[in-house]
């Protein structure tokens, strides 16, 4: 299954997209039920609603955004270094570890095998 792209624009949200979404597994999303608000639709399955997924993203993954400010730059080198602390934001876990097989390629190709 696939989040929709438009995904904060969804009345509500299967905990497999929220999986795709935050880029951890499925089952990780089911153990953090409770700390992921989440309700449940009319047939009983556990839905979360995009607000509610965007405001815990923002609350409990690691703020490599707001870390990203520590590297003084200009224009282009700044703004890719905001925009890849973001991306990595996004595909770590609420612990801050980064396990998304993608995003440790590309760390360990940009680190140089570090």
């Amino acid at each position: 299954m696939t989040a929709p792209q438009s995904w904060r624009r969804a009345s509500s949200l299967t905990l497999s997209e929220v999986a795709e979404i935050v880029g951890i597994s499925r089952s990780k999303v089911y153990e953090m039920v409770g700390d992921i608000p989440t309700f449940k639709d009319p047939s009983h399955r556990l839905r979360v609603r995009p607000a509610d997924l965007e405001r815990w993203m923002r609350d409990r993954l690691p703020k490599a955004a707001d870390q990203a400010q520590l590297f003084s730059g200009t224009g282009e080198v700044e703004d890719a270094v905001h925009a890849v602390a973001c991306w990595l934001a996004e595909r770590a876990d609420p612990d801050g570890v980064i396990r998304d097989p993608e995003a440790v390629a590309i760390l360990n190709d940009a680190l140089g095998g570090v």
